[in-house]
């Protein structure tokens, strides 16, 4: 099987949320996106073309819907459901969703994508924010590869989960919980640094660091710990000259940028994406008890940078503002950076929506980027050009 990110699994997958193209202008942006979407998931929904328009009763371009899970199908009967990522098992090549809800966490097998089925469930505290990463890497001893999911909730109400730690080694059968011990009691995102984002395994013989994101430690500064015992994630470095961190990314570089722009002189040098409100920041990772801030970029009308990704050639970031169409009566508008240099990141681009529709989390899979919205559900741009995004239906 093809090693699939989770934007392309997004692409291809309703599962919880349902997708909605953004390119349709028929899309009210005056519809209640939670109340439309609790009245949807009352009703289990099966594949269903773009027809007209429509489909599955809410308009659409060029996205078809190929299964829908209702609340009422997930064990724990939430309420809520919040974020959602994805890997492939190596040991079997089935694929699974990871969906976080107001109650816990799912795990989902979508190998058939027409007829997804959980496979496990994992209760946590009651909150609306859950975020997921998973590692994945091959035990020599075992034979196979073993696999786990790392989830964050940020909350205030005690008593607070920390670090949730789901085996995953288990799959196609069961998931379990991982006794541990977190020294957090909040967190608004993880982050895998150093992995492919299809299989959550390393891109060299280096383990991948965990970067804990917001926390109540350190004024939400990024906290990296090192996975060497995968079930028992240990504390390494938090920069104190760090601000309060909102979401992270990072690449790996190998060009010409390793050793004059960041690297202590190795084959590659990793840089961590810093996104914190006010700006987003670029750190030189690559001794992570040593980082180094490359540099801090801002724009005008910020309002909140929320996330951002970056293109697969790692000459472009793609930055999502959450509040700067509230705040500067904008358009969704998505802003396109050039990091060819990395301590100078330069405007190279925008995309402007036809609607003030929030954007929230973009992510690329090739010469796409499929965006998120509060609202309009998803937009997905055609990036072959990246300082020239165009809704991907117009390239036709």
């Amino acid at each position: 099987m093809t090693k699939a990110a989770p934007a392309a699994i997004l692409a291809t997958l309703v599962l919880i949320l349902t997708l909605v193209s953004q390119n349709d202008a028929r899309a009210s942006e005056a519809f209640d996106a939670h109340s439309r979407t609790q009245a949807q998931t009352k009703l289990a929904g099966v594949a269903t073309p773009c027809t007209g328009g429509v489909v599955a009763g809410l308009p659409c371009n060029n996205v078809d819907l190929i299964s829908f899970v209702p609340f009422a199908d997930i064990s724990s009967n939430p309420s809520d459901a919040n974020d959602v990522w994805g890997f492939v098992d190596l040991n079997t090549g089935r694929e699974y969703v990871l969906a976080g809800f107001n109650n816990g966490t799912a795990v989902v097998d979508i190998t058939d994508p027409v007829n997804p089925r959980e496979v496990g469930f994992v209760a946590g505290q009651s909150e609306i924010w859950r975020d997921m990463k998973v590692y994945q890497y091959f035990d020599a001893a075992a034979d196979r590869w073993q696999a786990y999911a790392y989830v964050t909730t940020d909350t205030s109400t005690p008593p607070t989960d920390g670090l949730v730690i789901i085996d995953l080694t288990d799959l196609p059968h069961s998931i379990s919980r991982v006794s541990y011990t977190s020294d957090i009691n909040r967190a608004h995102n993880v982050y895998l640094t150093h992995s492919d984002n299809g299989t959550g395994t390393s891109l060299s013989s280096s383990t991948p660091l965990l970067i804990i994101v917001g926390s109540n430690i350190g004024n939400g500064r990024f906290r990296a710990y090192s996975l060497a015992d995968p079930e028992s994630p240990s504390f390494v470095n938090s920069p104190s000259s760090a601000n309060g961190i909102h979401d992270a990314a990072s690449m790996v570089i190998t060009d010409a940028r390793n050793g004059t722009q960041c690297g202590n002189g190795g084959s590659f040098c990793e840089v961590l994406f810093d996104f914190d409100n006010n700006d987003f920041q670029i750190w030189d990772i690559t001794d992570i008890n040593s980082p180094v801030r490359l540099s801090t970029t801002t724009f005008a009308n910020v309002g909140f940078i929320h996330s951002g990704w970056a293109t697969e050639d790692k000459q472009f970031l793609f930055v999502n503002d959450e509040l700067d169409e509230l705040n500067a009566g904008l358009n969704t508008t998505i802003r396109v950076f050039s990091i060819a240099d990395l301590t100078l990141p330069t405007l190279a681009g925008t995309w402007t929506g036809p609607t003030g529709a929030i954007d929230h989390n973009g992510f690329v899979r090739g010469n796409r980027y499929y965006l998120s919205n509060y609202s309009r559900g998803l937009t997905i741009l055609d990036i072959t050009d990246p300082t020239v995004p165009v809704p991907e239906f117009r390239r036709k």
